[in-house]
């Protein structure tokens, strides 16, 4: 799914496979790094640690996790010329 506002596109990943949280990490730093993703400004979402819920916040120069009470796992990419078959690459060498 991707949505347009002023050149900026989102496309929203549901999460079918559970990433240990330093592989999490890893890969969102990989999808800022790839060119052939698009250029990713932001990357968003929820997370399970196996103890509970976490919401993602990241840019290029900082990532956050914090507690949340419920959700449900989803990544949302953020950018221009988003390219999501690369984007979902990343998700599937894990």
């Amino acid at each position: 799914r991707y949505a347009r506002v002023t050149g900026v596109q989102t496309c929203a990943l549901p999460i079918y496979r559970h990433l240990p949280l330093p592989r999490l990490k890893e890969v969102v730093n990989e999808l800022f790094a790839d060119a052939s993703c698009g250029r990713i400004m932001r990357i968003k979402g929820f997370t399970s640690d196996g103890n509970g819920w976490l919401e993602l916040n990241a840019s290029r120069d900082a990532m956050t996790l914090k507690p949340i009470a419920k959700a449900q796992e989803v990544i949302i990419v953020i950018g221009e010329q988003l390219n999501r078959a690369a984007i979902e690459a990343h998700w599937k060498e894990v």
